[in-house]
């Protein structure tokens, strides 16, 4: 157990996402001085005792501290929300964001003013959705426009627990979004100099050289999106095929791309400056390097607008540069400890998002799992040839592809109900294709972009041949029948459960950490047993999908594509078809529904039909006033309008 004192320190952030958790989730929110007093009891208790008490006083110190940011972050986030739907209304703003598409773009604006309203009541931000056909001159990061638009308020979720785009879209203090119905006119151009501007501008460039330049459309949208993270340009139904073919991750400016730049920068520079004499005897050229290194990576990370993935790493490679400043040595398992308290202290609900949970969790796995594999390749093949070298680095890819794959399994099917079948062999060739050759000769093509030499025009098309390789891969490898399963809904416990189970079986080094297979195999266990979904109702009165014979069906023609592609994932179906007649007579009559287990009335008053005698669970969807009467003489599930709004849909489950 000694050899485990300083990992058991590094896991302590995984109790500060307890408290975030328990503020989210269970609504556990203490006033500010029951929180000051526990933080400071704690501290003290961790100071003074030893061992026992003094563990218990850390676990609740960091306990205590997730709460507590969670609440400080939660109550700073107060800025107005569009609460109804505005027709036809002209807005002006200036712009922060613009995201290019191939038939929209999405812009972001601020300081906004309209006709007909109160300005006062308008959040600080709106995004809209504008059809390039009504852009008729170049737009730029500060620019003041104007144009005719609807407003609408941020989307709800479509299914307890999904993505929250409002939840999220409020932390970024978007209160809104919008639709524009006429063309855009410059009112006034950008004026206001500043480094966030300059950096907006910039990423404006490099989407444009590479628009310019790279004539393939889909090698052109991956080329901004690895660079600069703007997917726009990239149609649906790539992006569908990269995430069949398990390369979804190397799509998103993540820690690779992060680390290669900052090696790559800190290499070039350590090599430049060796070459003068002067500067190697009298500076210290490495420090120099990690400097330069630090400085070029913080700006790459601006300009993808500061994903969570490639922010994370972005905070480690820093802590190993600063280490390098400092002369002193880093341990990886600190490194992300560290990086993870930061992140989530920082902005707690990020806990909750699928970039930060996989990312995270695959770096964790890489760290532990490649350990041993990396000390027992070391020690038996350490002096081989080229040609074991090279059979060593391709099996590297092979086994670490497969335990950051194994890691993140758990959070694709929680989030996506998916999951690649042929992720392992696909990334034994993209992941050297766009470490070793797209990622530099992006980096290239853009540095030789800003000296106007016309150079950049044939490093990037090599660039687009590159990129046409990753997609041919990507396409052939989503062509495969068995390419993807899709997974029916895991319960938020077992997702828990896995998460504590990686923490322990990869932060350990002795046997102790094999205690974690145990969490892992009861997350497992819940997801197999989790009961299956009878009926799902949606916000929308069509919106309703059941349970017959085994499969799923719709009553009716769902309200979008997109909620039927999430119910879809959900009940671990590719397709909900819409049921016939015959089916629909069986279950549905009037406005209820009725099977075996469960009998639920829809917007029905009660007109003396003996409901408390059906020896069923009763469930009354938006009911009339006399539920109230009906509830004292027998047991029955109220589900009200606003809960199935606020949830995204409410769901009854077999028991």
């Amino acid at each position: 157990m000694s050899q485990e004192r300083d990992n058991l320190f590094s896991i302590l952030p995984v109790f500060t996402m307890c408290g975030i958790i328990l503020f989210y989730k269970y609504n556990i929110r203490p006033s500010f001085e029951i929180l000051c007093l526990s933080l400071i009891t704690s501290f003290i208790f961790a100071i003074i005792y030893h061992k026992i008490i003094q563990k218990i006083a850390l676990v609740m110190l960091f306990l205590v501290l997730g709460i507590a940011a969670s609440k400080y972050r939660y109550l700073s986030i107060n800025h107005h929300l569009i609460k109804r739907s505005l027709s036809n209304i002209n807005v002006a703003g200036e712009i922060v964001n613009i995201y290019s598409g191939l038939d929209t773009s999405k812009i972001v604006l601020q300081n906004i003013s309209v006709d007909k309203e109160n300005r006062s009541n308008f959040p600080p931000k709106i995004q809209f959705k504008i059809d390039n056909k009504y852009i008729k001159t170049k737009l730029q990061s500060g620019d003041i426009i104007d144009f005719n638009c609807d407003i609408f308020p941020l989307p709800r979720p479509v299914y307890p627990n999904a993505y929250n785009f409002s939840e999220v879209s409020r932390y970024k203090s978007i209160g809104g979004i919008g639709i524009a119905k006429s063309d855009v006119v410059v009112v006034k151009n950008a004026k206001k100099t500043g480094f966030n501007m300059m950096i907006e501008n910039i990423r404006i460039f490099i989407d444009e050289r590479f628009a310019k330049n790279i004539e393939n459309p889909d090698a052109r949208g991956v080329a901004m999106a690895l660079f600069t993270g703007n997917k726009g340009h990239l149609s649906q139904e790539t992006l569908n095929d990269i995430k069949k073919a398990g390369l979804s991750h190397l799509l998103a400016i993540s820690g690779i791309h992060i680390s290669i730049i900052a090696l790559s920068t800190f290499s070039i520079a350590r090599w430049i400056m060796s070459l003068s004499s002067y500067m190697t005897l009298h500076f210290d050229i490495k420090k120099i390097s990690a400097i330069i290194a630090m400085i070029v990576s913080f700006i790459h990370l601006e300009i993808s607008g500061i994903p969570i993935s490639a922010f994370r790493s972005f905070i480690m490679f820093s802590i190993g540069l600063i280490a390098i400043l400092l002369d002193k040595s880093t341990c990886s398992i600190r490194v992300i400890s560290a990086t993870f308290f930061c992140i989530i202290l920082h902005k707690p609900e990020q806990i909750f998002d699928p970039s930060l949970q996989m990312s995270f969790m695959a770096v964790l796995g890489l760290i532990g799992g490649m350990r041993p594999i990396s000390k027992f390749i070391e020690n038996r093949y350490g002096d081989g040839g080229r040609l074991m070298k090279l059979g060593l680095y391709i099996f590297a890819i092979l086994i670490s592809s497969k335990i950051a794959t194994i890691a993140t399994i758990p959070y694709t099917i929680y989030h996506f109900n998916q999951y690649s079948n042929v992720g392992l062999l696909s990334n034994i060739v993209a992941v050297p294709l766009v470490e070793f050759l797209i990622i530099p000769l992006g980096v290239i093509s853009i540095l030789l972009s800003g000296l106007f030499l016309g150079l950049d025009v044939i490093v990037m098309k090599i660039l687009s041949f590159m990129i046409s390789i990753f997609l041919y891969i990507a396409y052939t490898s989503a062509d495969v029948k068995w390419s993807y399963s899709i997974v029916r809904e895991m319960p938020m416990v077992s997702v828990f459960l896995y998460t504590i189970g990686f923490i322990i079986l990869f932060t350990m080094r002795t046997k102790i950490r094999f205690i974690g297979i145990f969490p892992i195999i009861c997350a497992i266990l819940l997801h197999v047993i989790q009961p299956k979904q009878i009926i799902i109702i949606g916000k929308i009165e069509k919106d309703v999908v059941f349970l017959h014979d085994g499969i799923y069906y719709a009553k009716e023609q769902l309200s979008s594509d997109f909620l039927k592609n999430i119910w879809q994932g959900r009940v671990g179906q590719s397709d909900v078809m819409i049921a016939d007649k015959e089916i629909l007579n069986k279950y549905f009559s009037k406005d209820k529904f009725e099977n075996e287990n469960i009998v639920v009335y829809f917007n029905l008053p009660l007109d003396g039909e003996n409901i408390c005698k059906h020896g069923k669970r009763v469930y009354i969807v938006n009911p009339s006033p006399e539920y109230k009467n009906l509830r004292k003489r027998c047991k029955v599930n109220i589900v009200k309008k606003w809960q199935i709004t606020a949830q995204g849909a409410f769901v009854i489950y077999e028991h």
